[in-house]
């Protein structure tokens, strides 16, 4: 992971309730990936992300599609409340042609056009951000982490400067002093 690489989810029809993209996986390997993923066989799924998932989970489709075999079990705790599901080891293939290895998920149920969850261990990986300037989604997802943001140090940069007799901020027209600014 030495160079940067994202993703981006753009709406085009106002703001998202799902961030979904294709998701690429494949069986687990020990090394460099083979040059242009020569002989590998990924398999796309439909995945979304999930920053309330602690990690990523895999519906039994998924593990038919790949003939998985289970490399333990875990305990989730869901909506549905807690269970012993079956663990996984595979490679996960993002759309910015990256791919994740040895990558422990989970079998679940998800929703039902939805066979993959990307949760918490992946997008922790780099940076994850969504806004809904001007009514519209934009999720953006880069690796490796390339900055901080922090909206509170941005709008403290941005206040404009108050004078303890200027007009409060407020619009009652009293001096600060008098109004929002007294101690």
């Amino acid at each position: 992971m030495s160079h940067q690489r994202a993703l981006t989810i753009r709406s085009d029809k106002g703001i998202l309730r799902v961030l979904q993209s294709e998701i690429g996986v494949s069986l687990p390997f020990l090394g460099e990936p083979p040059k242009d993923n020569e002989g590998l066989v990924i398999k796309t799924f439909k995945g979304i992300w999930d920053t309330g998932a602690t990690g990523t989970v895999i519906t039994k489709k998924v593990v038919e599609a790949l003939e998985l075999k289970p490399t333990g079990q875990a305990e989730i705790h869901t909506a549905d409340g807690k269970s012993i599901k079956n663990t996984y080891l595979v490679n996960i293939h993002l759309p910015m042609n990256l791919g994740i290895q040895n990558v422990k998920v989970t079998e679940g149920v998800l929703h039902s056009d939805t066979d993959l969850l990307i949760g918490m261990d992946i997008i922790t990986l780099g940076d994850f951000s969504i806004t809904h300037s001007n009514g519209q989604t934009v999720m953006s997802f880069g690796i490796p982490s390339c900055e901080s943001v922090d909206y509170v140090q941005k709008i403290n940069q941005n206040k404009p400067k108050i004078g303890r007799n200027d007009k409060c901020f407020c619009g009652s027209e009293k001096k600060y002093k008098h109004c929002h600014g007294k101690t």
